[in-house]
Order: C-alpha cells, then structure tokens, then sequence
C-alpha cells in the first residue's frame, strides 16, 4: 500500500503554511501535493506597504517551485478546474487530475467588485490593496492625484451578509455595514486610525431589527 496523498489546495497565506506544518508533521509517512494558480506567493499584510511605496511588489513575494522543491512538497500552478469530492479527484485547468487521499481547500475570498457598481480597480472608482498588483495599482493612482489634486474619499467600505438566524429566534437576518475612515502613518509601524460605522440589521421577525452608529479612534502598532 503506497503513502497517502494530501492535496492543498491554494497557495496563499494559509495554503503555504498547510502545505509546511503538513510535511513536518508527517514526514514521508504521507506525500504532500500543493495546486495554486500562481507561482508566486505575496504577502498580502504587507500589500499596503506597497501601496504607499515603502516596499516593492518584489520584496513581498516568493517564487514558489524551487522553495516547495526544497520542503520536498509536489506543487503545480496550473490551477484547480472542479472538484470530483465523491471520487477524491481534483481536475485541473489543462485537463488533468490528481486522485487524493486528503484535501485541504486554503483558496481564499473570492473577490466581488462587480457586486457594487463603480468600485474596484478594474474599471470601477476605487483603489484596492486586496492584491499586490492591486497595491502596486494604488500607488500610482495616488502619485498621479497628488499630481492633480481633487476630491478624495479615503477607506470607504460596504458589507453585507446574510444567516438564517438565531437557534432561538426563527427568520432570516441581514447586516448591511457602511464604513469610512482614515488613517495616518506616524512613522513606519505607528497609524492613528479614525472611521466611523453605520449598521442596519433587517430581520423577518421586526423586533430584531436594529441600526446605529460606531465611531472608533485607534492606535495601531505593527510589529
């Protein structure tokens, strides 16, 4: 009987530290296999680093295949197609599959521009920083403002999410969140941070229902 496979799929943040504590667990009792879409890992906490031009998009990145190679892990960036979850198979986009024995699904949000007319970086208003290209994208947007200077909205955000409710209050609840704010740096590692919230929870039981206000002024230190 030959070792088990564990497949990872996703190469980002989670996926890549899966894939190591995976290994070092178990050694060559089982064989790791990690699928991305990329080659290159980003350390997306630092993307706002990028944004601001304190980092390269180079200096946050890795080139996966030689650092897998090394932790003696299989991986392959042609990306996932489907998953066969009664077969324990994973095709892939150039029309392969990989039988696993183990699958970790580490893929991360999907991200949803297109939800909000007019927002994201791909022909909406907004800036984002939820990429690397994304952060490199910002910080030429913001050179070029500064160039031409106008009106400016800092750290607008919107989210909504939806549940079936509580285990003791039957009906659906919906939260919709409005955010905005903004934040200056001090010195590298030190932001002073100010946004406010409005929230409105709907509930198909009307007394649930529920909006307000949150203001909050924080300090925030990164280590």
């Amino acid at each position: 009987m030959g070792k088990p496979l564990i497949v990872v799929l996703g190469a980002g943040l989670g996926g890549t530290i899966a894939s190591y504590e995976i290994k070092a667990a178990l050694k060559d009792r089982a064989d790791v296999m990690t699928v991305s879409d990329s080659d290159t890992y980003s350390f997306i906490p630092s993307n706002p680093w990028v944004a601001v031009r304190w980092r390269e998009p180079e200096a946050i990145q890795v080139h996966l295949p030689p650092v897998f190679a090394k932790k003696k892990i299989g991986f392959t960036s042609v990306g996932a197609k489907r998953l066969h979850a009664g077969e324990k198979r994973l095709e892939l986009n150039d029309g392969s599959s990989i039988n696993y024995d183990y699958l970790v699904i580490s893929t991360g949000p999907e991200l949803a521009f297109d939800e909000i007319e007019g927002l994201g970086p791909h022909g909406g208003h907004t800036v984002s920083i939820c990429q690397t290209a994304h952060a490199s994208a910002a910080a030429d947007a913001f050179d070029a403002f500064a160039q031409n200077p106008g009106p400016i909205v800092v750290g607008a955000n919107y989210k909504n999410g939806k549940d079936a409710g509580s285990v003791a209050v039957a009906g659906d609840r919906e939260l919709q969140v409005y955010e905005i704010g903004v934040g200056y740096t001090v010195a590298p590692g030190l932001t002073l941070q100010a946004q406010y919230d409005y929230f409105k929870l709907d509930s198909d039981v009307a007394a649930s229902d529920d909006k307000g206000n949150v203001v909050l002024v924080r300090t925030v230190l990164a280590f």
